[in-house]
């Protein structure tokens, strides 16, 4: 009897172990089908941080970034901006020269340089509505 305890208790054992082993190896396989997963996510999460960056500050072939693009419409707002500022300027000082121009209690030589500064004026508040209406157009 003792001999049928002991096969009994080996043959637990030898089971046990055969247990232990299938499941040493079901942990190993789901431990490297996670490694493989978690390496794909990684290099999922670097490529979408490059494309971010890329998209923010450009590279890579991608042309400008976000930032680049920015500064050159940030650029352009200013130039039309000072160029409104400009266009107004000119169109003041023209009206002002038209009156220095037309007031007859001021010398010939005064009432002609005067009409010459207000054609003047007025080319320089042409050109600056041109150029201001070109950098609008690049906004």
């Amino acid at each position: 009897m003792a001999d049928t305890i002991n096969k009994n208790i080996d043959a637990a054992k030898d089971k046990a172990a055969e247990t232990a082993d299938a499941v040493k190896d079901k942990v190993e396989e789901k431990k490297a089908g996670a490694e493989h997963e978690a390496k794909g996510l990684v290099e999922t999460v670097k490529e979408k941080a490059a494309e971010a960056y890329n998209y923010v500050a450009g590279g890579d072939g991608e042309g400008k970034g976000l930032v680049e693009t920015v500064k050159e419409k940030a650029t352009e707002a200013y130039n039309f901006v000072a160029e409104k500022v400009s266009e107004a300027t000119h169109a003041v000082t023209g009206e002002a020269h038209k009156e220095v121009a037309k007031d007859s209690n001021q010398s010939v030589g005064t009432r002609a340089e005067a009409a010459v500064d207000a054609v003047k004026d007025k080319v320089s508040e042409k050109t600056s509505e041109v150029k201001a209406e070109a950098h609008k157009q690049n906004l």
